[in-house]
C-alpha cells in the first residue's frame, strides 16, 4: 500500500475534505442505519462503457499472457486460495501491541482482530473478520478485511513475506519514524476504499459516503487491459465482426474508441504510467471531492494536469518524497524521474523508450520480464545507445567512462542511474538520467553514483576523480571525513534513515561488492545496522549480510522483527564471528586500514573514528513515502 496515499488520506480526507464531502453526500453514522442491501466487500462491476479484459483475449492471446502474468494484474486481487499466499493455517502474528489469529475454513480466510470501531477507549474486544482483497505478491502480501460496515474495508497490520515466508508487521516495510507499539493502537479502516483504490484497480468509483460507509465499486481489480487502453467495450462489440476486424488490421489503426498508447507521443504515452507511477495529489479540494464520489475521470491519452490530477515535484511541498534538490526519493514513482531527465527534454523519451507492458513468448519469457518489464535487450547500455550512438563503438565507451568496457564502470546506468531511491525494503535504481556530480550530492545528502560502487572511497576521491577526468569543479571545504572515511560508510553510520538504508543496500549489491572487496569488511559493519531503530533499515542491512560469505541464513542466527535485546545479543556475535574469521587468517580485526592517509593523519589505525561517526549518527525522524 503507498504511504503516500496513506499520508494524504489521513492528513487530508479525514481533516478538512471530508467536511466538504460532507455537505453533499456523507451520512452521519450516528443518525442513520447502513443499508441492508449493501454488500460488505467492494464490488467488481464493469461500469458502462467497459468490457474487463477477458474480452481482450480471444483477439489479442499474445497480449492477454503477458498481461496475467504481470504483477500489475495482481495489485489486487479477491481473497481466493489460488491469490492469498500467507500462512493461515491457524497462525499468528504480533503488530501495533496486537496478537493477530489468522486461520482458514474452506476457501475463506479469516483474521482475529480488535474491533474496528475501537479507538483507544473503553474495553478492548477481539472478533473474526473475513479477508476480502489481497495487495501484491512480487515481494509482500498485504490483506483486507471486512468491516462488515457497508463495503468499507479495514487494514490488517501484519503483512506476509514473500521471500522470508514469514508474517510481519506491515508498516515495518517502510522507511518510517519508529513508533511505541507498547500500547495497542486502534486499526485502520477505510483507507483502500478512499486512498489506495486510485491506483490499485481499473476504474475505481470509491462513493465515498462519509466514515464508515462507502458503495465502492471498480470494473476490474487490479491493473487490467482498459487502465491503459481506455473503456473498450464499443471496441470489442465492433471487433466480433470479422470484416470490421480484418479491416482495422490492413490500416494498422487504432479504433477511435480505445487508445494504444505506442501511438501517442512519448509524453502523452508516459502520463499513463505516471497516473499512478508519480508523486501526485489531486489538484484541489472540488477535484478530490469528486474523485471520492465518482473516481478519476483520467483517461487514457489525456493529459493528466487537465483532468484533476497534480505531479508533485518539490521537496518544499513533500519532503518525504523528494531530495532536497527535487529529485525524487522513492521508489514505484518512476514519471517523476523521467520528466526531471534531460532525456525527456528532447521530446522523443519516454517510458516505453525501455519498458514494454507486453512480451511474446512463453512462460519462462515472461518470468524472467515482469520482474520490471524491460524490453527485450533493454537490460545493458543498448537502452542509452539507442539515442547515444556515439558511444557504441568499444574504444569510444572506454575514452567515456574510463573504465575497460567489460567492466561494472562502463554500465551506463550504474553512472547515470544509480541506486538512490528507496523501496520494498532495497534501493531502487533513480529514473532521474543524470551524471555524478560531487558538489549537488553533497549538498543534498544523495549518495553519489561513484561511491555507490565504489564503497571503499571518500567523497573526496571522488571528487578529484571527476576533476581529472571531466573537468568538475572540486568542492570546497571538504572535512577530513569527506577526504579521508569511506562515504557509503559514512552513510551507513552517521547517515539518516534513508542515507543508511542506501549504504546497507549497496553492501549487497555483487558489483559494488566485488569493485570494493567489501565481503573483507562489510559484515562487522553492516552489523551495525542489525539494531538500527528503522525497522526497513534492519531488513536492509539483514538481506546484505545474508549475501557476504560465511553469514548466510544458515549460517548466522538474526531477527530483524525480534525485540532489541535479542537483536543486540545476534548483532554482536555477528561482530564477534568476523572477528574470529579474520584472524583465523592473520588479518587484521579493525577497519582503519579503510582509512586514507588524510583522515589517519599518520596516527595508528584503529576502530575510534568509526565509533565517533556511529555516535554522531543523524536520528531525525525520516520518513519515505512509498
Amino acid at each position: 500500500m503507498s504511504r503516500f496515499l496513506r499520508a494524504l488520506a489521513a492528513g487530508l480526507v479525514l481533516g478538512s475534505l471530508i467536511g466538504a464531502v460532507g455537505s453533499g453526500c456523507q451520512r452521519d453514522p450516528k443518525d442513520e442505519t447502513p443499508d441492508p442491501a449493501l454488500d460488505t466487500v467492494p464490488l467488481e462491476v464493469a461500469a458502462e462503457g467497459y468490457a474487463t479484459s477477458d474480452a481482450c483475449r480471444s483477439c489479442h492471446p499474445s497480449q492477454y499472457a503477458s498481461w496475467h502474468a504481470s504483477y500489475h494484474r495482481t495489485m489486487t486481487q479477491p481473497a481466493t486460495p489460488e491469490n492469498v499466499f500467507g500462512n493461515f493455517d491457524d497462525a499468528s502474528a504480533q503488530a501495533e501491541g496486537h496478537t493477530f489469529r489468522l486461520t482458514r475454513r474452506g476457501d475463506e480466510f479469516f483474521a482475529t482482530i480488535p474491533d474496528p470501531a475501537w479507538r483507544g477507549d473503553g474495553p478492548l474486544q477481539y472478533e473474526e473478520r473475513r479477508i476480502a482483497l489481497v495487495t501484491g505478491r512480487h515481494h509482500l502480501q498485504i490483506y483486507w478485511y471486512e468491516t462488515g460496515v457497508t463495503r468499507v474495508l479495514g487494514y490488517l497490520p501484519v503483512a506476509w513475506d514473500q521471500m522470508d515466508q514469514r508474517w510481519f508487521p506491515s508498516d515495518a516495510n517502510f522507511i518510517k519514524p519508529p513508533e511505541d507499539e507498547s500500547q495497542p493502537a486502534a486499526l485502520e479502516v477505510g483507507t483502500w476504499n478512499y486512498g489506495c483504490i486510485a491506483c490499485h484497480v481499473t476504474d475505481e468509483r470509491p462513493q465515498w459516503l462519509g466514515p464508515p460507509h462507502a458503495k465502492t465499486e471498480a470494473s476490474e481489480f487490479g491493473i487490467a487491459c482498459e487502465a491503459c487502453h481506455g473503456p473498450s467495450q464499443q471496441h470489442a462489440a465492433q471487433m466480433r465482426n470479422p470484416t470490421d476486424r480484418y479491416a482495422q488490421y490492413l490500416a494498422d489503426a487504432t479504433p477511435g474508441d480505445i487508445v494504444n498508447p505506442a501511438k501517442l507521443d512519448a509524453a502523452t504515452e508516459s502520463q499513463v504510467c505516471g497516473r499512478c507511477h508519480s508523486v501526485w495529489s489531486h489538484a484541489s479540494n472540488e477535484d478530490y471531492q469528486r474523485f471520492l464520489k465518482e473516481g478519476s475521470s483520467f483517461q487514457p491519452g489525456e493529459q493528466l494536469n487537465e483532468q484533476g490530477v497534480a505531479v508533485l515535484t518539490q521537496h518544499a511541498v513533500d519532503p518525504g518524497s523528494f531530495w532536497p534538490d527535487d529529485e525524487v526519493k522513492p521508489s514505484g514513482r518512476e514519471y517523476n524521474g523521467l520528466i526531471a531527465s534531460p532525456c525527456y527534454a528532447g521530446g522523443n523519451f519516454g517510458c516505453s523508450s525501455c519498458h514494454a507492458l507486453h512480451i511474446g513468448g512463453d512462460a519462462s519469457a515472461r518470468e524472467a520480464w515482469r520482474d520490471d518489464q524491460l524490453r527485450p535487450g533493454m537490460r545493458g547500455n543498448a537502452a542509452c545507445l539507442q539515442c547515444h550512438e556515439s558511444y557504441e563503438a568499444p574504444e569510444a565507451l572506454a575514452a567515456h567512462t574510463h573504465h575497460p568496457v567489460a567492466s561494472s564502470g562502463s554500465e551506463c546506468q550504474n553512472c547515470h542511474m544509480p541506486y538512490t531511491n528507496l523501496g520494498l525494503r532495497k534501493a531502487i535504481r533513480s529514473h532521474t538520467i543524470s551524471s555524478p556530480d560531487a558538489e549537488v550530492d553533497r549538498a543534498t545528502g544523495r549518495p553519489n553514483a561513484c561511491n555507490g560502487c565504489h564503497l571503499d572511497q571518500p567523497l573526496g576521491w571522488t571528487a578529484r576523480t571527476l576533476a581529472d577526468w571531466y573537468g568538475q569543479p572540486m568542492p570546497e571545504g571538504l572535512s577530513p571525513v569527506e577526504l579521508g572515511v569511506p562515504a557509503t560508510i559514512d552513510d551507513l553510520l552517521s547517515g539518516d534513515a534513508a542515507q543508511r538504508a542506501i549504504a546497507a543496500s549497496a553492501l549487497g549489491w555483487p558489483q559494488a561488492v566485488n569493485v570494493s572487496k567489501a565481503r573483507q569488511w562489510g559484515p562487522p559493519l553492516l552489523a551495525t545496522l542489525l539494531t538500527d531503530p528503522y525497522d526497513a533499515i534492519r531488513y536492509h542491512a539483514k538481506r546484505s549480510l545474508h549475501r557476504m560469505p560465511g553469514f548466510s541464513e544458515r549460517e548466522v542466527e538474526y531477527d530483524w522483527i525480534a525485540p532489541h535485546e535479542q537483536r543486540l545479543t545476534q548483532a554482536q556475535a555477528i561482530a564477534s564471528r568476523w572477528a574470529a574469521q579474520r584472524r583465523a587468517r592473520g588479518k587484521p580485526t579493525h577497519l582503519g586500514y579503510l582509512l586514507t592517509p588524510a583522515e589517519a593523519g599518520g596516527a595508528d589505525l584503529t576502530d575510534e573514528i568509526y565509533k565517533q561517526l556511529a555516535a554522531a549518527r543523524d536520528d531525525r525522524p525520516i520518513e519515505v513515502r512509498e
